[in-house]
């Protein structure tokens, strides 16, 4: 019997049904509208993926929350942004507890983009300005730490 599933499995992830990307620890993803490169840690530990924002602000557009803030890379090139609010969630760390807005932002890898959701937080004295959490991960890609990062 497990042979049995093992073949399928194995037969299953040939076909393409299972495959998925590998990826390295770190890997450059352009970001938004103003497509500027990121280079972002893969956290596998990370539910929700967590991006580098400053100067921060809540506006109110009819129903419809949106938050507009001023995201950085580690080239210093700055895009300011304005995306509707999708959540709101609580994080608690070592500092304490923080409320974070979150949103969904087109992030593009190897030719393909996806819309994912990020929360925003002061990132700027960490040494990855994106946290790419599982939620980015989740279906598509594998963390292989011992991978290059991708020359892209």
């Amino acid at each position: 019997m497990r042979i049995a599933v093992c073949l399928l499995l194995m037969s299953l992830w040939g076909s393409g049904a299972m495959a998925k990307e590998l990826v390295a620890a770190v890997e450059r993803v352009h970001l938004g509208p103003g497509a500027i490169d990121f280079m972002a840690r893969v956290d596998t530990g990370a539910a929700i993926s967590s991006l580098h924002a400053t100067d921060v602000r809540l506006l109110q557009s009819g129903n419809q929350q949106q938050v507009r803030f001023v995201t950085e890379n580690h080239l210093g090139e700055q895009l300011t942004l304005t995306l509707p609010v999708v959540d709101t969630m609580r994080v608690r760390s070592a500092q304490g507890s923080e409320r974070r807005y979150v949103v969904l932002l087109p992030v593009g890898f190897r030719g393909t983009q996806r819309a994912i959701k990020v929360n925003l937080k002061n990132r700027g004295h960490m040494a990855y300005r994106l946290l790419l959490g599982r939620n980015w991960l989740s279906g598509y890609y594998l963390v292989d730490v011992d991978r290059p990062t991708s020359p892209e």
